[in-house]
């Protein structure tokens, strides 16, 4: 097993037994994992994001050191994507969660057109990962991409390709 699946694998294992109790037992939550972030220097430093397909609950969680999930208030990308993609990379993120940071990007970031490093550095995940507009026109309308800058020089992000 490569260490991506590895680390896959033990972030399911550890969602299965996780408890996202928030305090109201009668609503219906469907907690899914929405992305996982890895410190290629440190495969034990893992972050994973569950979110709530019916609200904007967000909980995290290092599936090695963490007994419960840790509740994300004022969740943000910004804050919990952009602000870690400095010293970690994407392990694994759903189609719903590229949608909603191409939709974060949209609407908080393209007024001039330039965009932080972070930023840079998960458009060049995209781009490497083939995750395209074409993907996601029926709910994003701006292409993103169009702010990539191809020429800065980003992080290798395939520290956790299949192998």
């Amino acid at each position: 097993m490569n260490i991506k699946s590895k680390i896959i694998s033990d972030v399911e294992k550890k969602h299965r037994e996780m408890n996202y109790y928030t305090g109201d037992k009668e609503e219906h939550k469907e907690y899914e994992i929405a992305y996982i972030l890895a410190n290629p220097t440190n495969k034990t430093d893992v972050l994973a994001f569950i979110s709530d397909k019916n609200s904007d609950e967000v909980f995290c969680f290092n599936p090695y050191t963490d007994k419960n999930p840790n509740r994300a208030f004022g969740f943000t990308f910004d804050d919990f994507l952009f602000d870690y993609l400095d010293d970690y990379e994407i392990v694994k993120m759903t189609m719903d969660s590229h949608i909603a940071v191409w939709c974060e990007i949209e609407n908080n970031h393209e007024s001039d057109g330039t965009l932080p490093k972070t930023i840079q550095k998960y458009l060049s995940y995209c781009d490497k990962h083939n995750i395209t507009h074409k993907k996601m026109k029926d709910y994003v309308e701006t292409d993103v991409m169009q702010f990539y800058d191809r020429t800065v020089k980003h992080r290798e992000q395939d520290t956790f390709k299949d192998r």
